[in-house]
This record gives C-alpha cells, structure tokens and sequence, in this order.
C-alpha cells in the first residue's frame, strides 16, 4: 500500500493508522518505507575575474617612442583589461613619476579611477605629460581592484632640452664713414641636439649695406638660419654694415632653436664723426693797380661728419696791402696787415662761414694773403694762401 502525505512544513507530524486481519498463524512481517522529492534546487556558477596592465609612451600621432624633446606632445597611455570571468569591481591606475616630469591634469603623479570591467573588456586612458627639463626616467604602473594588483612592464624615455649660448664681439668705438664689424657665435651647450637653430641681429636703424663672412648661412634679412647644431656643435660668422650717423649703436643678437629657451647678448659701440674743416680763399679783382681795392671771399666749411667747436681764423696781409674793411658770420676787424675774424663757437657738419675782407695796394709785387685756422679738431693750423699781383 502506499500513501502520499503531501508537503510536511518544518516541524511538521502527520500520522497514519493502518489495521489488518491476520488469514494463517505463524510470523508476520510488515516494512515501511519512507521516501521524498527535495523541493528546491540551487545552482551556482563560480567565476574568477581577472586584470592586465599595459604601458607605454606615445607622441602625439600615437606612436611609441623613447626619446622626444620637452616642448613635444607626449602621453602616456594605460590599457587596463579585464582577462579573467565576471566583472571586476572598480580600479585604480597609479604611477610615481619623477620630480621634473608632471602631468597637464593629474599634477605630480598620475592616479586614475577606472570603472568596474566585465569580462574581456578593455579600458584605455591617456594622460598628457609636461617635462620641464631634461631628464631619463624608467617606471612602471600599477592598478589595483579589490584584492588584485598588477603592475605593467617598464617603459624607459628620454626627454631631451636644448641649450644655447650666443656670443657678439665689435668694436667699442668706431668713426662714422668706417664699416662696422661684428663677430658673431652660437653654441649648442647641451646633449641634446638644437634642431631649426635661428640667429637674429638687432641693431635699430644702422642695417646698411650689410654682408656676412660665411656665405653658406643662408640669411633672410637680419636672420641667420643655423640649422642644425649638435650636442657642443658651434657656428661663427662676421657682418659687417654701414653707420648712418654717429652716437650710439646697440647690437644684439637672440639665438632660438627648437623647445630651447632664447638666449641674447649685446654689444654698444661708440660712433664718433670726424671734424674736416675746409678753408678757401679767391680775389675777385687780380691783378690790382696800386691805390685800388680788391675784396678777398673767404669760406670754411665743415666737410667732415662731426661738429667741430672753437674755429678760429686769422689773416695777414702782405706788406704791399693794408687792410681796409671786412664783413661776415663774425666780426672782422683789422690793423695794417693783421686780419681777426673772431671765433665760431660750433660748426656743425655741412656747415659753411663767410666772410668778405677788402685790402688796399700800396705796392706792385707778387703777394700772398695767408689765412690760418685752428678748432678743437684742428690743433696744428690749416693754411690757405691766395696770390695776388699788384700793379
């Protein structure tokens, strides 16, 4: 027989009362037996999740390299993926980098959140560097999620920083109508090489007729285009231009290559102009008859390029000739064969004086009338002499 008793709850006692009528003597025998079905069944899948970190340092194309210059576009790029079964909780990416090397958002080091990763998926992050100087630097990162922690491979770089120094020798002091002369140098002082290297010349407005010693430099202007300068590689070359005028002239010159600071030196020189007075005297009556007058013309000119101070003229007659009357941009006065034309304080360049003297022939002869002058530029006099005939 069997009986079914459905569900028992926890606890649960249900009873069953079973009678019988025996049909021979002897031993009887009866068995119970007591089965059930499980009523839930649970299933579970086990799963492990797992991480891998790569690396690596790239330019602004995305390639990978090991060596770029400090003003260059460089990123270093993490790729964090999930190897293992199921989702990852959330990780984090953290890299120590040196003290001269930070990031353009992160600051010193670089600390990234990335979010949970199921499995087989990959999450890329990219952080801009910014390098302030030169320097190597061989590092590793490590991400973290829950209990895992891997760490990415070593990546080496080079960040390279060019430095220059320029240099400018001339002349302290030079003579307007003189070329001028400079000596110019530029010096890679670095490791690194100084790649688009520029020299430049400033010198106001005294860039005439400018020419450069070394013709392989090609020149656009006051440009000088370099090119090229390896670690401790120099370049020198020489221009030589034309003074305008006269006073002060400040050259300088500013070296720049590519990702290197601007370097400029400087150098002054003194133009001076040169005083060149110019005395000239003509008759506008020769030959003269005894007891007639003739009028000499004088002129002194300033032919020189600088003003000339203190011009002195003196005149005397010959013994056949008296002085009679003069005129001009001075005073002029006379005593028998004595001429005195006073003093002109300043003669600037191009300037001219005159003067008109008349003298009287008292005998016949062949004469000369004598003029000397003297400035602060002209200490040995000038002298000038007109012959005249008396008759």
């Amino acid at each position: 027989n069997q009986w079914e008793f459905g569900t028992l709850m926890p606890g649960e006692t249900k009873t069953i009362e079973v009678s019988g009528i025996a049909q021979d003597q002897g031993t009887a025998r009866s068995c119970l037996v007591v089965d059930f079905k499980p009523s839930l069944c649970n299933q579970f899948q086990i799963v492990k999740p797992d991480i891998e970190l790569d690396r690596e340092v790239v330019n602004a194309e995305g390639q990978p390299i090991d060596q770029a210059f400090a003003c260059d576009e460089i990123y270093l790029v993490y790729k964090l993926t999930n190897t293992g079964t199921g989702t990852t909780q959330q990780a984090t990416i953290k890299e120590d980098l040196p003290q001269d090397l930070k990031t353009q958002q992160e600051g010193q080091d670089v600390n990234l959140k990335v979010e949970k990763l199921s499995s087989g998926e990959t999450v890329e992050r990219r952080v801009a560097l910014n390098p302030t100087d030169a320097l190597f630097f061989d590092s590793r990162a490590t991400a973290t999620t829950g209990k895992l922690t891997v760490h990415s491979g070593n990546g080496s770089v080079q960040i390279m920083k060019p430095e220059l120094a320029v240099n400018i020798d001339g002349p302290n002091r030079e003579y307007l109508g003189r070329p001028l002369q400079y000596h110019i140098t530029v010096r890679n002082t670095s490791d690194a090489p100084a790649l688009d290297t520029v020299v430049r010349l400033n010198a106001g407005g005294n860039l005439h007729n400018m020419t450069v010693s070394r013709q392989q430099i090609e020149r656009e202007g006051n440009t000088f285009r370099i090119g090229r300068l390896n670690a401790g590689e120099s370049r020198e070359f020489s221009v030589t231009f034309d003074a305008q005028e006269p006073g002060k002239v400040t050259n300088e010159v500013t070296a720049t290559a590519y990702c290197a600071a601007d370097k400029t030196a400087t150098v002054a020189t003194n133009v001076e102009g040169i005083p060149a007075v110019l005395v000239e005297v003509i008759d506008r009556t020769d030959p003269v008859r005894v007891g007639e007058n003739t009028t000499y013309e004088i002129n002194v000119k300033n032919q020189g390029s600088a003003e000339d101070l203190n011009v002195k003229l003196s005149g005397k007659l010959p013994p056949e000739m008296e002085f009679v009357s003069g005129e001009g941009d001075t005073q002029v006065s006379g005593n028998g064969q004595n001429v005195n034309f006073g003093t002109i304080k300043a003669l600037p360049p191009g300037e001219v004086v005159s003067w008109n003297v008349r003298a009287k022939a008292n005998e016949t002869g062949k004469t000369k009338f004598r003029l000397e002058l003297t400035s602060d530029a002209t200490r040995r006099p000038a002298i000038e002499m007109e012959p005249t005939t008396l008759f």
